[in-house]
C-alpha cells in the first residue's frame, strides 16, 4: 500500500497567511482517496488546503466541491516561441530591476492583481493579499527570479515583468507582470515583452509560460496577440477547516 500523504505543506504561504496550507497532490475522485485526505488534513490540523484540477476532469472536480471545496479561480496556461516574441520600438526605457526599484515595485504590484484567486476568497483580507503581491515582486528581485525587467518613464517605474527559468529545460516562466494601473494600454507591457524576447534569445530560452486567469480578457488577448496559445485550463479549489 502506497505511504504517499495526499499533500504537502506549503511552508511560506502558511507563515505568510499564518494558518497551516497545504496543497493537494494527484487529486483523485476516488472514495478512498478522499477519505484519505480528511483525515490526513485532520491529523496533520490543516486550516487551508488548495487543489488545482484540469477543467476537463469533471468527476474529479466535482468530487472535490462535493467534499467542501470551493472554486475561486480558472486558470489558464499559455504557452509562446521565445522567437515570436513581437518586435516593438519602446517608448520607454526597460532595463533589468535594481535592489533601488524594490520600493516602487512593491507599490504597483499591490495594486495590480486584484483578480487573482486570493481576492476571490473572502477568508483572505484584501489588505493582506495587497501585501502578498508586494512581498512577490520584491522577492522577485532579490533572487527568487532569474530576471526581472522594468519599464522606466519620467524617472518613475512603470511596469515590471519576472522570469524564472525552468531546471533542465529551455523554458522560462513568468513570474509577475504588471503595469502601473494609471499607464496601462500605452505600449509599456508590449515594450517589456519585446525586452523578454531579446533575452531570451541571448540566454538560450526557447519557450515562455505564462498563466491568467480565465475571466481576465484583456490580458488573455494581449497574449495571443503577442504569439501565445492556450495549453491547458484548470481550477483551483480551496477548502477551509475553521473552528466552531
Amino acid at each position: 500500500m502506497s505511504t504517499t500523504a495526499p499533500c504537502v505543506r506549503l511552508q511560506w504561504d502558511s507563515e505568510w497567511w499564518r494558518c497551516e496550507v497545504v496543497r493537494v497532490v494527484a487529486p483523485s475522485s476516488a472514495p478512498e482517496k478522499i477519505v484519505a485526505l480528511e483525515k490526513w488534513c485532520a491529523d496533520h490540523h490543516v486550516d487551508m488546503a488548495m487543489v488545482l484540477i484540469p477543467s476537463d476532469e469533471v468527476t474529479t472536480l466535482e468530487v472535490f466541491v462535493a467534499a467542501g471545496f470551493q472554486r475561486v479561480d480558472n486558470r489558464v496556461t499559455l504557452v509562446a516561441s521565445a522567437s515570436t516574441m513581437p518586435v516593438f520600438r519602446p517608448t520607454v526605457v526597460i532595463r533589468k530591476a535594481e535592489f533601488g526599484d524594490i520600493a516602487e515595485l512593491r507599490d504597483i504590484a499591490s495594486r495590480n492583481h486584484r483578480g487573482s484567486r486570493f481576492y476571490e476568497d473572502p477568508h483572505f483580507p484584501n489588505e493582506r493579499c495587497d501585501e502578498f503581491y508586494a512581498e512577490w515582486i520584491e522577492n522577485d528581485v532579490r533572487g527568487r527570479a532569474d530576471v526581472v525587467f522594468v519599464a522606466h518613464e519620467e524617472q518613475h517605474i512603470v511596469g515590471y515583468l519576472s522570469l524564472r527559468r525552468q531546471e533542465d529545460s529551455t523554458d522560462a516562466t513568468i513570474s509577475l507582470v504588471g503595469v502601473d494601473p494609471a499607464r496601462q494600454r500605452r505600449g509599456i507591457a508590449s515594450a517589456l515583452f519585446a525586452h523578454m524576447g531579446q533575452w531570451c534569445a541571448h540566454v538560450g530560452v526557447t519557450r515562455v509560460v505564462v498563466a491568467t486567469q480565465a475571466t481576465n480578457d484583456p490580458a488573455l488577448s494581449f497574449y495571443q496577440s503577442h504569439g501565445f496559445s492556450i495549453r491547458a485550463s484548470e481550477h483551483w479549489l480551496h477548502r477551509w477547516w475553521l473552528p466552531d
